[in-house]
């Protein structure tokens, strides 16, 4: 055995007379072959995503990783963005956005264009192809309207003589995109006009485009509500109407960012039209030529989730209105409308087009305003639009444009030399068309690519305009996150005989709920352009949402506690819950006294709606001498309690939590009460005084507020200014920061075990300066927390929080800052130097940052606004803004102002340290940008606080632990996005076997990792979820879908568990998944618990004679 061990490892380093080349024998090299059979065996066993479950160059990068050693795992950044034909963040550098330079023009068209299109009339080669695409939306009205005034004065008009008229109009095609007013109109509908509505949808003639509960805002609206709205829609159509949606329709003028594009591409929409853009916009991609392109992400390098996306050179999608913006005069365009009462709608009654001059020269006219349109593009499609506000809802409507369209297809057809063809058509017609087109003659018509975003420029209001309304919003979407999680994971556990009645009902709120928060997506609900008493109706709804929501919450609690054998105490356990802060939508959380007598013992509820561990501030203010908490695991937890008036305490700790679990804490009186904090008055402070944690040491002048930030790990001293100073904007176009004077005289300062905190007043602002003392992931960042009252009428309207640092941000690529994009990915916002300062402002949703070749400096936030940066390393953010600047309806008539509020707005500070960039590096402008670990999770952290729940503890066993959904934690940058129960296949509002499951996978900059934020984060990201499920829950089936729940063509193959998934970076997936649960299996049918029964009529406020499903 000598010599294969020799041969193997040779004692002498080269070929020689004393070391000879020595030739395997044949047992070396059967046991070589053996070898290789056995490495060979081993991989083919391990877990590689079969082909449907992942793009080819995926699978090819998850097996070079599954065969690298661990110390091979290292971090690889930056990485290089896509290559794309157009980058819009280069191209809006070049744009004036100004109102100033584009409010007196109402038309792009120029000498250039006229021109280009000349000459592509004569020497054109191929026939044009004019689709006119019929549809209607609800008008400019409706934004002095609520929801159901709307309906019955407009829309249902239009959807009941639809559904009589297309059946006699064999050639027709209609569009509709708003899924809530469908809904209002289905509720109402006889079965025979839903069975007529149901075969339009069916045979195509009827396009349901977009198919989103509403018109979502592209610009302040976060990923989950996008993405849960687009969701409700999407099953809704597929649930009552048995179709599939392909298109995307938009009409909002809020800015169209790329995220929705991506969203849609991954629901299996196939192209989308925008209409609504900025007359700069227009402009540049008529004059390119590049009217269609595919919208493709940055960090997509193999182009797999571009979407085909056409930008609608018109302003208005009422024919006879948008031929002015193609350079036709006025009074030719008026020849375009073909409605009863138009001038030429006597020329449609003769049906002799070669013989009728009028009828001719109308088709010239048509064909002219296809070819300008047409020249627009590369191709030879030219999309009309034959809509308006409610332009259907009368039968001679339809009768009149059906009959003029009609014949003028007839005369085209007549006219060979015309070289024209027109048809009714769809959008999924026009996007078949413009494929067609590109892929003929083996690709010569190639689109262009384009990645960014499609900014809008807006006042500093447009983005936070009632900022307690965008608050109520985030709050309410978390809290319909956390009662989702809970209802699947209580239902797939419970789902006996006995609790259909309580989940029933539980999950038809938990619907109407759904559809009531994506209402707030809408886009002019969003940017509150709707009358005030509107915006009371759907605060209304919002108020209604909260108390349904806390409803579900509870009854799945009830159902998960009662694994712990106390489920006959139930009813009493939640007889009087409470939560511990009384979070009025929208407004500062007002903190709930309760007493703990002597002996008596509560506990508190708490779920962590995150699939990552975390630690929470809790809060409770409770009658003197105080209370000690202890956790599940039975330690006590350090207090810090401060005085909080009318012999009264503030109770505060810090809850370490599972992710996705429900903790039970104790909460009684202790023999000795705990001491008071102390907190120091203005009279107690120095002219500069200091508070500080493990990490931060925070420097104060009374005078100038924070001064410096000392960071503890590093030992850098960083200059900071923070503060509060007014909007002014008496033109609309120029943007002056005014500071706002802090009151000398109202700084106060608390310091405890939990937490150091200094405020001050600034005029209608209070603002508050918070570091926590722990080394968890809170205590790594400075907190803010700033209030704000309604002003009075001497004090400014518009004001904002302003950050300086002494970062060189113009340093790398340009003046301007970083900001995510719907919360999803985070994209450059540069500024504009030929654009006024008021159109500086971007919409930032959770997180924005400055960085220079050395540091990152990101500001976190609790809910969206507007964000600029007018200087070098400073950021400006928008806390309120003036509610009447341009609301107004489509007559030009202002919607008056809104009923204020006080509203709190939430912060957290980050900084973090880049490492020597390589000198082979590419240019900053070529590489992504992507959020830290520790911003990234701080960021989730503020959008989904726990729910606490405060209730008497009449059963003395404690609970040891807490009860989980997942075995573990998601890796760093995964995100349990949404699990959503599904309905049955009969009924919608009764809940079904399947839930949806979406994920997500944050890109994220693997530099900024560091062991000490808490985190456990990896230096390489992880590709696998690597957790499963609690038992007692076990996957049945989990097959991934398309992003709103649509099957998918081919079907994919099962996984066998939720470890098997593997997303790439920014990748966000679905699946439908079906639970079946060890308890559940061995479960006998028995006779209702009336204890339970009297626990649903008390959750869900029934009364004794209310029946119960």
């Amino acid at each position: 055995m000598e010599a294969p061990s020799r041969w193997l490892v040779p004692r002498c380093g080269r070929r020689s007379a004393r070391c000879p080349v020595r030739r395997p024998s044949s047992l070396l090299l059967a046991g070589t072959v053996f070898y290789c059979c056995l490495v060979v065996l081993l991989l083919s066993l391990m877990d590689v995503p079969p082909p449907e479950t992942a793009p080819t160059g995926h699978r090819l990068r998850l097996r070079r990783l599954a065969t690298q050693r661990p110390e091979e795992e290292v971090c690889h950044w930056p990485k290089r963005k896509a290559d794309v034909d157009i980058d819009l963040q280069s191209v809006l550098t070049m744009l004036n956005l100004s109102r100033s330079s584009t409010e007196d023009r109402s038309s792009f068209w120029n000498d250039d264009l006229e021109r280009r299109y000349r000459k592509i009339s004569k020497n054109s080669s191929f026939p044009l192809k004019i689709l006119v695409v019929p549809l209607s939306r609800p008008p400019d009205q409706c934004r002095r309207l609520t929801l159901v005034s709307c309906h019955l004065r407009h829309t249902h008009r239009v959807l009941d003589t639809l559904v009589q008229m297309m059946p006699q109009m064999p050639q027709m095609r209609f569009t509709w995109s708003d899924i809530s007013l469908l809904q209002l109109w289905w509720e109402g509908a006889s079965k025979a006009r839903r069975g007529t509505l149901r075969q339009l949808a069916a045979s195509g003639r009827l396009e349901i485009a977009n198919g989103g509960w509403v018109m979502a805002d592209g610009a302040v609206t976060r990923l989950y509500p996008l993405l849960d709205q687009l969701t409700e829609g999407h099953r809704w159509v597929h649930h009552h109407l048995n179709v599939t949606v392909s298109s995307g329709w938009s009409l909002t003028s809020a800015g169209h960012s790329s995220t929705l594009s991506y969203l849609l591409r991954a629901a299996g929409l196939n192209g989308a039209s925008i209409l609504k853009t900025s007359l700069r916009w227009k402009e540049y991609f008529a004059s390119h030529q590049q009217g269609d392109f595919l919208w493709r992400q940055e960090w997509d390098i193999t182009n797999s989730d571009s979407l085909l996306t056409h930008i609608q050179p018109q302003f208005t999608d009422y024919l006879a209105d948008s031929c002015r913006t193609f350079g036709i005069a006025s009074k030719a365009c008026e020849e375009l409308d073909f409605s009863q009462n138009s001038p030429v709608s006597d020329v449609f009654n003769s049906s002799h087009c070669l013989t009728n001059s009028k009828l001719k020269r109308l088709t010239e006219r048509l064909v002219d305003l296809g070819g300008r349109i047409g020249s627009l593009s590369r191709h030879n499609v030219a999309l009309l639009t034959l809509g308006g506000d409610m332009r259907f809802e009368k039968e001679s409507s339809w009768r009149s444009e059906y009959r003029a369209f009609r014949q003028l297809s007839a005369c085209l057809a007549s006219r060979p030399e015309l070289r024209a063809e027109l048809r009714l058509a769809t959008p999924a017609d026009y996007f078949s068309e413009v494929r067609r087109w590109s892929s003929a003659d083996g690709g010569a018509g190639r689109l262009p690519s384009l990645s960014g975003e499609l900014h809008e420029p807006g006042a500093p209001g447009r983005y936070s305009r009632l900022p307690e309304w965008l608050r109520a919003a985030r709050q309410l979407e978390a809290h319909l996150h956390a009662a989702e999680l809970m209802f699947v994971w209580s239902w797939s556990r419970h789902r006996e005989p006995r609790t259909l009645s309580v989940f029933q009902h539980a999950y038809k709120r938990l619907t109407m709920n759904r559809q009531d928060v994506g209402l707030f997506s809408d886009h002019h609900i969003a940017s509150g352009a709707v009358a005030p008493y509107v915006m009371a109706d759907y605060g209304e709804r919002l108020n209604i949402s909260q108390q349904d929501l806390t409803h579900v919450q509870l009854t799945a609690a009830a159902e998960l506690l009662s694994d712990l054998e106390f489920y006959n105490q139930l009813t009493e356990l939640f007889a009087q819950h409470s939560p511990p802060q009384l979070d009025r939508l929208g407004e500062p959380p007002q903190p709930v006294e309760f007493t703990v007598l002597a002996g008596q013992r509560r506990r508190l509820l708490i779920f962590n709606p995150v699939a990552q561990q975390r630690t929470a501030l809790v809060s409770l203010l409770v009658r003197r001498p105080g209370i000690t908490v202890t956790d599940d695991a039975g330690r006590s937890l350090p207090l810090q309690v401060t005085a909080g008036g009318d012999s009264t305490v503030r109770v505060q700790f810090l809850a370490r939590l599972e992710p996705v679990a429900l903790h039970l804490f104790l909460v009684q009186r202790p023999a000795v009460p705990p001491s008071i904090s102390p907190v120091l008055s203005e009279a107690e402070l120095n002219e500069t005084f200091v508070i500080d944690s493990a990490r931060f040491q925070l420097t104060f002048d009374k005078s100038a507020g924070l001064v410096t930030v000392l960071d503890r790990r590093t030992g850098q001293r960083q200059p900071m200014g923070l503060g509060v100073g007014a909007l002014a904007d008496a033109d609309r176009r120029a943007t002056l920061l005014q500071p706002l004077r802090c009151s000398r005289n109202s700084w106060t300062v608390q310091s405890g075990v939990v937490l150091s905190e200094a405020r001050v007043t600034c005029g209608r602002v209070r603002l508050a300066v918070r570091l926590y003392h722990s080394n968890c992931t809170l205590g790594q960042a400075v907190h803010i927390e700033v209030e704000t009252r309604p002003p009075s009428e001497a004090e400014p309207r518009d004001v904002a929080l302003v950050l300086r640092t002494d970062l060189q941000s113009c340093e790398p690529r340009g003046c301007g800052f970083y900001a995510d994009a719907n919360d999803y990915r985070m994209v450059w916002r540069p500024h504009l130097p030929a654009t006024d300062a008021a159109a500086q402002f971007y919409p930032v949703t959770t997180q924005v940052s400055l960085e220079d070749s050395h540091r990152r400096v990101s500001l976190l936030m609790d809910h969206s606004r507007g964000v600029a940066s007018f200087k070098e390393g400073s950021l400006t953010a928008v806390l309120d803004a003036d509610s009447g600047v341009e609301i107004a309806d489509g007559g030009g008539s202002s919607l008056g102002d809104h009923e204020r509020r006080p509203v709190l707005a939430s912060f957290a500070l980050t900084f973090e340290y880049l490492p020597e960039t390589e000198s082979d590096a590419e240019p900053v402008s070529e590489r992504l940008f992507a959020p830290g670990a520790l911003s990234s999770s701080l960021a989730r952290l503020l959008s989904h606080p726990p729910v606490v729940q405060l209730s008497d503890d009449p059963w003395p066993p404690p609970v040891r632990s807490p009860l989980r959904l997942l075995d573990g934690s998601l890796p760093c940058g995964w995100e349990l996005l949404t699990l959503r129960q599904l309905p049955e296949l009969a009924r919608y509002e009764v809940p079904g076997e399947g839930a949806q499951l979406t994920l997500l996978r944050r890109q994220l900059d693997c530099r900024l990792t560091d062991q000490r934020d808490g985190l456990g984060c990896p230096s390489a990201p992880a590709d696998s979820a690597q957790v499963d499920f609690h038992p007692p829950l076990q996957v049945l089936q989990l097959q991934e879908t398309t992003l709103t729940g649509g099957r998918l063509d081919p079907p994919p193959a099962e996984l066998r568990r939720l470890r098997d998934v593997r997303l790439a970076p920014d990748e966000v997936r679905s699946f439908r998944v079906k639970f079946v649960s060890a308890k559940r299996a061995t479960t006998t049918s028995h006779r209702p618990d009336y204890a339970e029964l009297a626990l649903v009529r008390r959750l869900n406020k029934l009364e004794d004679d209310d029946v119960l499903l």
